[in-house]
């Protein structure tokens, strides 16, 4: 369902499988093209409405494009495999200036893939061939939407044709076709390819291996133009979008492959790459912080603590159907102390989102106001949204310890405590901190903290480190002193290193009462 307002003559354009749309700036280079605004009526319907147009118009709409293969790539980002792109459009002018006609009109159009598939039909055992990867050369680049207009890499006249990388070939499909598996001997969906015209002398690529006898084998590789042959006579062949194509191996030698090249029609119901249409994103996998993250961990909740420092910075990635909304939630009270940055990860084949979060340098002079932030993305097709916590990376959590007939103190506001100046006085302070993990199998645990008295102060002394996320210290009092007198303990996370002070201050010594 798609809500319109009435007034004018509407077209419609779809473009499946690509969320991503591509365009060539002034300066000639293709960047990728985000600059979409709606159309605007001031007064639908009525003889004063003004038009003003949305952004891209139609004809500059029409120019957009995919990205571009990288022919050095060699890895998936740029291999086709399902989701395959598709586009359709409706373009006769659809009436919607009417506004006493009927509020709901259907319409339908056909989509069509916009590359050609290969399959290849093998029976190694007989061949003598194994074909374990399969690219072409002389191959389109990139593609226009509408029309679907295959594209070189820098344009139709001056362009380059490429190289594709290579896609890996599952041997076990190349086998003698059984009763119990009639498609033994065929992997479908072998290879993707744009459009290839006829003048540009395209041609596959296939490596493997070939049996020189029952103990032997030797890397091999064959170019397969595109020639159809019928009882031997050849025919060079244009690859056309929408269309499946079958690479029939009949026979080959360490020099020379033998293979007839058939059109066939696209199969509606053939299951090709495993693929399960999702509205969802990861909303379970585990956080993974990208390499080169500062100061940030991620907890074993999933969520992220942060150091408050100028350099802190971290990034993660989220795949997707469609492109989430991203946002940062602060609280009332809270430094805006984050910044959240997004940029699409070039892939050929989803929506992958890289997410960069970086700390505000003029916002982090008072930690006490920053607070957790959520970072929330939510999918508008689903509806899901996920939530990840950041919090600033804090020194140990202190509270008291309250002991029976135990006269000392503490505010966990200010982090003072106070003790009785009488010798032997003692306060207990419970101290949580940070436990982190490495990740590995089995995982080392780093925890615990250390406290030390600040300043070479020797009349006050604490008890022993402690080796757990959670324990408590003992603060002894040695000898009276002279008042006003104070001190500062210093317990510090041994997992993130910040430190937590705490300032101890002598108070005048409760009078015995009389006999």
């Amino acid at each position: 369902m798609l809500k319109l307002t009435k007034g004018l003559f509407v077209k419609f354009y779809c473009i499946a499988n690509r969320t991503q749309l591509y365009g060539v700036d002034a300066a000639g280079t293709l960047q990728p093209y985000d600059y979409f605004s709606s159309l605007v009526q001031t007064a639908p319907g009525q003889s004063a409405n003004t038009v003003t147009p949305g952004v891209p118009t139609e004809t500059n709409f029409l120019k957009l494009q995919t990205q571009l293969i990288n022919p050095e790539g060699a890895t998936e980002n740029d291999i086709f495999v399902s989701p395959l792109p598709m586009t359709g459009a409706y373009t006769t002018p659809l009436d919607l200036t009417d506004f006493s006609s009927a509020t709901r009109a259907q319409i339908g159009f056909r989509l069509s893939r916009m590359v050609a598939r290969f399959d290849i039909v093998n029976v190694a055992e007989e061949s003598r061939f194994t074909v374990e990867g399969i690219s072409m050369s002389n191959g389109r680049s990139a593609s226009r939407f509408f029309p679907i207009e295959p594209l070189k890499t820098k344009d139709e006249t001056n362009g380059d044709l490429i190289t594709y990388p290579e896609r890996k070939v599952k041997p076990d499909m190349q086998h003698k076709p059984t009763d119990a598996e009639p498609k033994l001997n065929i992997t479908q969906g072998a290879f993707y390819t744009w459009p290839s015209l006829k003048d540009d002398g395209g041609y596959l690529i296939l490596k493997g291996m070939y049996d020189i006898n029952m103990s032997e084998s030797k890397p091999v590789m064959y170019k397969i133009p595109f020639k159809q042959m019928v009882n031997g006579v050849g025919t060079y062949i244009e690859v056309n979008y929408n269309h499946r194509y079958t690479i029939e191996i009949t026979k080959a030698d360490p020099l020379r492959l033998e293979v007839n090249l058939k059109v066939t029609d696209w199969e509606e119901d053939v299951e090709l790459d495993d693929y399960t249409p999702d509205n969802d994103f990861d909303r379970n996998t585990p956080l993974t912080l990208e390499t080169g993250a500062v100061g940030a961990y991620v907890t074993d909740k999933g969520q992220v603590t942060l150091m408050p420092e100028a350099a802190s910075e971290f990034a993660f990635v989220m795949g997707s159907n469609a492109t989430l909304k991203s946002e940062l939630v602060f609280q009332d009270g809270s430094e805006e102390w984050l910044e959240l940055a997004s940029a699409p990860v070039t892939r050929a084949t989803s929506q992958n989102t890289k997410y960069t979060v970086t700390t505000v340098d003029a916002k982090l002079a008072d930690v006490s106001k920053l607070l957790p932030v959520i970072i929330r993305l939510t999918n508008p097709a689903s509806g899901m949204r996920k939530d990840i916590k950041v919090f600033a990376t804090k020194g140990p959590e202190v509270t008291l310890v309250k002991e029976e007939g135990n006269t000392g103190t503490f505010d966990a506001q200010t982090l003072t405590a106070t003790i009785e100046n009488t010798a032997g006085k003692t306060i207990k302070l419970h101290v949580v901190s940070e436990s982190r993990s490495d990740g590995a199998e089995p995982p080392s645990i780093t925890t615990g903290s250390t406290a030390v008295v600040d300043g070479g102060i020797t009349w006050l002394t604490v008890s022993e480190n402690v080796d757990t996320a959670a324990g408590d210290y003992t603060l002894t009092l040695g000898d009276a002193q002279t008042l006003p007198a104070e001190a500062t303990v210093t317990f510090t996370s041994k997992a993130s290193t910040v430190a937590t002070t705490v300032k101890v201050v002598l108070k005048e010594a409760t009078p015995a009462p009389a006999p």
